[in-house]
């Protein structure tokens, strides 16, 4: 549920809480595979975009490559997480593209940010309720 809730808040555009729970998450599970090669770079490579770093957020997906065909364990629980190194990597080579100056992209990219606002009013006053705090 930590990883759903960072990965809604980063995509969102959220810069400091999903670092929080990023940094929640490698600490509780140092050796997890699912965590490591999974929700961490995806998180980070997310941060990366909010702070407008397309490249970082490539290279920090580097790590995920080998296990993007996988399930990842959230993946068991509820139908969420999968290809989301593939998705997040393929918003960065969107955001490092030059061809950001087609009209469809640009329309696409409106759109995605009047969705993310009204998305990212909700959802915080959604996880406010239901997510705990770190400690």
């Amino acid at each position: 549920m930590e990883y759903a809730a960072a990965f809604a808040l980063a995509r969102l555009g959220d810069l400091s809480q999903p670092r929080t729970l990023t940094a929640d998450l490698e600490r509780r599970f140092p050796e997890n595979t699912s965590v490591r090669f999974s929700y961490l770079p995806v998180l980070r490579a997310s941060s990366a975009l909010n702070e407008d770093e397309p490249q970082k957020a490539i290279e920090l997906l580097q790590i995920a490559t080998p296990y993007e065909l996988a399930v990842p364990a959230i993946g068991f629980y509820a139908n969420f997480g999968g290809f989301y190194p593939a998705y997040v990597r393929g918003m960065a080579y969107l955001a490092k593209s030059a061809d950001s100056d087609i009209p469809i992209l640009k329309q696409a990219k409106v759109e995605y940010a009047r969705l993310r606002l009204t998305l990212h009013q909700d959802l915080r006053a959604v996880l406010a309720t239901r997510v705990p705090k770190p400690s």
